[in-house]
């Protein structure tokens, strides 16, 4: 049954729409990590009078977010620009305009971090953006060099959620899925997984839902095991076949491995056995092999 797959039309054009879909939402995860959207606003009062630098750590200037939360310069972390100057963009991307240039040897306030990108200011209140290359050549006040992590494995660590796309084998099918998860825990996670396997004769749709646990995440290549269940559908093709369509409950044990690769991407390969509860006196047993990435945020 499983091993005489064709594609249809139309499951061809739902796996069309699904994967348009997927490739959408990893593109504005991406994006999002780029742009380094902003979860507060940061509004800060314009400061005509000038400082003398030595009487900038007394400096009382005051930084109010949209939450009304006020910040003192002392609060901050500050740093001294090292190169001859620095752009503040307006946002935290590349394609954000400049709108302000910081001299060397002027001081900067670090409000926020949001991945890669710095939101700072100026001792006269003039904000902006600056990437995470720029701020690692800046110094700090006694004029050693300031040390930034990039955004790297802790972030992974920590993250709360997780798209994928894979591909693989589906007992003898070749398999094209989609997968969500929710990190609940760093070892504990949920996953749903939409798969579709393309054969000769018929074609296999599968919705599935697991927990996963990782006993030791921080393990560069870190082995992961699973249980779940969900539902697969066999459609027959009716030119080829005289077959009624076929949708029957399975239950899987799960095994992988995940491996960090860099900024939000990470490496996974996974094996599933699955047990087919049929109607007949015994079950089906399949098996299935994918590798794939995932992007996290």
């Amino acid at each position: 049954m499983l091993l005489s797959l064709r594609p249809t039309k139309d499951g061809i054009l739902s796996f069309k729409i699904f994967l348009y879909f997927f490739l959408f939402c990893s593109s504005s995860t991406l994006l999002a990590a780029e742009e380094g959207e902003s979860d507060k606003i940061i509004a800060v009062s314009n400061i005509e009078k000038d400082i003398d630098e030595n009487d900038i750590k007394n400096f009382p200037a005051q930084i109010k977010t949209n939450e009304g939360d006020l910040l003192n310069l002392n609060e901050l972390q500050r740093v001294v620009v090292g190169e001859p100057f620095v752009n503040l963009q307006t946002g935290a991307g590349r394609g954000y305009p400049i709108y302000h240039i910081a001299e060397q040897d002027q001081s900067l306030w670090i409000i926020r971090r949001k991945v890669n990108w710095f939101f700072v200011t100026t001792h006269k209140g003039k904000v902006g953006w600056v990437e995470l290359s720029d701020m690692i050549k800046m110094k700090n006040p006694d004029g050693t060099l300031v040390e930034f992590s990039s955004f790297s494995e802790n972030d992974y660590l920590d993250r709360t959620w997780e798209i994928g796309f894979r591909t693989g084998d589906f007992e003898g099918a070749n398999v094209l899925a989609g997968s969500f998860a929710w990190q609940l825990t760093q070892n504990l996670s949920a996953e749903f997984v939409y798969g579709q396997g393309i054969g000769d004769f018929s074609e296999v749709r599968q919705i599935t839902g697991a927990i996963t646990n990782t006993p030791w995440p921080e393990w560069t290549v870190a082995p992961y095991f699973g249980v779940g269940t969900g539902i697969v559908k066999v459609n027959p093709s009716a030119a080829l076949v005289q077959e009624v369509d076929r949708q029957d409950e399975v239950v899987f044990v799960t095994t992988g491995i995940k491996t960090y690769i860099t900024q939000r991407f990470l490496l996974r390969a996974e094996y599933r056995h699955y047990a087919v509860l049929t109607t007949q006196e015994t079950n089906e047993e399949i098996e299935e092999w994918t590798l794939g990435f995932s992007v996290f945020f």
